[in-house]
C-alpha cells in the first residue's frame, strides 16, 4: 500500500518550512519546542535534526544535504581594545544591527547602553547555530533570502526555469554554490510574479493583441503560399505564444511599477541576512561573505534556539559527515 502524502504546510506535524504560506505563519506563530528530557540521546538528536531540516534546506533530499553538510562551524571573535587594535563586533557588518542579535536587557532597563558593545565580548558565541550555514550558500536560498521569491521551493523553480544571472550568465543549476562577491540578478517580471498579491488581469494588451494577430495573419498567408495549411497552422501558434509570452512579461512590469502589493503574511518574513546587500530597484544582490558566527549573535536566519541545532549538529557528525 502506498505511503499516504502528507502536505508540506500540515498543521498536525507543526513543521516550519521556509515559505511565505499563510498556514506556514500560523506553525510559526504556535510552535513549541518538543519535550526531550525524557528521551534517550539518540531520540534528543533525531527530533532535533527533524525540526531544524524541515526548514533549513527543507526542499533538499537528505543525500544531497549530507553531501553539502559540513563539520566546520565559522564564528568572530571581537578585538579587543587591550590588543591596540580596538574592538571589532560590528565592524564587519557595515553598521547595520542584526536581527538575531542577544541586547543585555539590564542595561537598556537602566538607560546604560553603551555598555552593551563591552557587554558583547563577555557573550558567548553560538556556534552550534553554523550548522546549516552550508546551505545559505546555495543559489536558491540566496534567492528566498533575498525576498525575491516566496519560498525555498520557488526559489529552485525560477533558477530551473532561467530567470536567475549568477554574474551576469544564466544560470539553471540551484544547487550552485556561491563565493563571496558574486552578483545574483533575477528577472523582474519574475519576481513580480512571484512576490505579488494575486492580481486579475488581462495577460494581452490589446495592443500586443492586434500586433500577434497581425504577424500571425502574416505569417500564415505567406506560409500558405509555400508550403501549405498545415505550416501556417504553426506559424501562427508560434508567433501567437511569443506575443503572449512577452505581453505577460511587460504586464507583470508594469504592475510592479504602478501599483505593486506583497503577498499578504509576507511580513513575518521579510527580511534580509547581513551577508546579502540587496537593490530591490533592480531586483539584484550581493553576496557579500559567508555567514557567521559572533557573541551574542548568528548571521544564519533560524527559529530555533542554539541547544536545538547542537543537537541537530551531534546527529550528523555522530553518523560520518
Amino acid at each position: 500500500m502506498p505511503r499516504p502524502k502528507i502536505p508540506p504546510f500540515s498543521l498536525v506535524r507543526g513543521l516550519i518550512r521556509q515559505s511565505w504560506n499563510k498556514y506556514n505563519l500560523y506553525n510559526l506563530a504556535n510552535k513549541k519546542l518538543p519535550q526531550v528530557n525524557n528521551k534517550t540521546m539518540y531520540q534528543q538528536k533525531w527530533t532535533a535534526k527533524r525540526e531544524t531540516r524541515a526548514y533549513h534546506g527543507g526542499h533538499l533530499r537528505e543525500r544531497q544535504f549530507k553531501a553539502l553538510w559540513s563539520q566546520k562551524l565559522a564564528g568572530v571573535s571581537p578585538v579587543t581594545s587591550a590588543t591596540g587594535v580596538g574592538s571589532g563586533a560590528g565592524g564587519a557588518s557595515g553598521g547595520r544591527r542584526s536581527a538575531y542579535s542577544l541586547p543585555n536587557r539590564s542595561h537598556a532597563a537602566n538607560g546604560n547602553l553603551g555598555a552593551n558593545a563591552n557587554d558583547n565580548q563577555n557573550l558567548s558565541t553560538p556556534l552550534a547555530s553554523q550548522t546549516y550555514a552550508s546551505v545559505e550558500r546555495r543559489l536558491d536560498s540566496v534567492v528566498f533570502r533575498a525576498l525575491f521569491a516566496s519560498s525555498a521551493m520557488q526559489a529552485r523553480q525560477l533558477c530551473v526555469h532561467g530567470k536567475v544571472y549568477l554574474n551576469g550568465h544564466r544560470c539553471k543549476v540551484p544547487s550552485t554554490l556561491l563565493n563571496p562577491g558574486d552578483l545574483v540578478e533575477v528577472e523582474p517580471a519574475a519576481v513580480m510574479q512571484s512576490v505579488s498579491a494575486p492580481v486579475r488581469m488581462n495577460v494581452v494588451e490589446p495592443a500586443a493583441a492586434e500586433e500577434g494577430a497581425a504577424d500571425a495573419e502574416a505569417a500564415s498567408a505567406r506560409a500558405a503560399e509555400d508550403d501549405g495549411a498545415a505550416q501556417a497552422q504553426e506559424a501562427a501558434e508560434a508567433v501567437g505564444e511569443g506575443s503572449k509570452t512577452a505581453a505577460r512579461r511587460l504586464a507583470w512590469e508594469k504592475i510592479g511599477q504602478e501599483s505593486f502589493r506583497p503577498k499578504p503574511y509576507a511580513s513575518a518574513f521579510a527580511f534580509v541576512p547581513q551577508y546579502l546587500e540587496v537593490s530591490f530597484e533592480t531586483c539584484a544582490c550581493v553576496y557579500l561573505r559567508h555567514p557567521v558566527a559572533r557573541p551574542g549573535q548568528t548571521e544564519v536566519p533560524s527559529p530555533f534556539p542554539t541547544p536545538m541545532h547542537a543537537l541537530a549538529y551531534s546527529f550528523y557528525q555522530r553518523n560520518g559527515r
